[in-house]
């Protein structure tokens, strides 16, 4: 069995597991909020709020169904959870289209990515455009994966910086 402590917190490993480049520790961890299960008699009482965590953060109508189908009573409001307001926050839609263009070039830069069909003989699989708002002219870089176009883009302001383009 190995350790790990931390002032006052010290973890066991209980199970160790071989793999094909060494051993691998574990952990058997039991949660200590409430197992994801319930077991009530019929006509039992239980907070409508309890069952919506035990029965995985269902909607009202789901927990009263279930209720009515068990015959549990319920007591209590049903009021929204932070975690369920988090999972259906949803954030505002960005605007397709702009009212304004830009009279500075370089001020602002539009981009859009999308995949290829086939990579190209470099290997890319990605296609980048950019446009500058104030000029309309537009830039393509080939990308390898979606994640590399940051840094091109920062190249190409970099470039276009040098070569006194804005």
């Amino acid at each position: 069995m190995m350790t790990l402590t931390k002032e006052r917190v010290t973890i066991k490993f209980d199970r160790i597991f071989k793999t094909s480049k060494g051993l691998l520790g574990a952990v058997h961890a039991v949660p200590k909020a409430e197992i994801a299960g319930v077991s009530l008699e019929e006509g039992k009482t239980v907070d409508i709020n309890k069952l919506h965590r035990i029965l995985g953060h269902a909607t009202e109508e789901t927990i009263r169904e279930t209720a009515k189908f068990y015959k549990w009573k319920l007591i209590g409001k049903f009021t929204a959870c932070d975690a369920c307001r988090i999972a259906n926050a949803r954030q505002k839609d960005v605007a397709k289209t702009t009212n304004t263009k830009s009279t500075v070039p370089g001020e602002r830069l539009m981009f859009d990515i999308s995949s290829v069909s086939a990579k190209s003989y470099g290997g890319n699989k990605y296609w980048g455009i950019v446009v500058d708002d104030c000029t309309d002219k537009v830039w393509t870089v080939l990308l390898k994966k979606k994640s590399d176009l940051g840094s091109k883009l920062v190249t190409l302001i970099k470039t276009l910086k040098g070569l006194g383009r804005w």
